[in-house]
């Protein structure tokens, strides 16, 4: 279920998150949204395919590859902690 961030909330962090270091760091926008470790996940990954669809040229690039980091850490947390 894709569950769209509001826009104020997307515009807030996604206005300075190309400008960190990483760029679109999952760790900054967990301390920005301050929530439980799931609902971090789901408004991640919610608002990094928003910017992707809003995204351009180079910067849609630089979003994907930090959607696929994501998901790649993501896909290992999990297959490590149902062990």
């Amino acid at each position: 279920m894709f569950k769209r961030p509001k826009q104020k909330f997307y515009n807030t962090w996604i206005s300075t998150a190309e400008n960190l270091l990483p760029k679109y760091d999952y760790f900054d926008f967990a301390n920005f949204v301050n929530r439980d470790k799931q609902s971090t996940n789901l408004y991640y990954n919610n608002v990094m395919k928003m910017a992707l669809q809003n995204a351009n040229g180079e910067n849609k690039l630089t979003i994907a590859n930090a959607i696929n980091k994501f998901s790649v850490i993501y896909f290992i947390i999990l297959n490590v902690s149902n062990r």
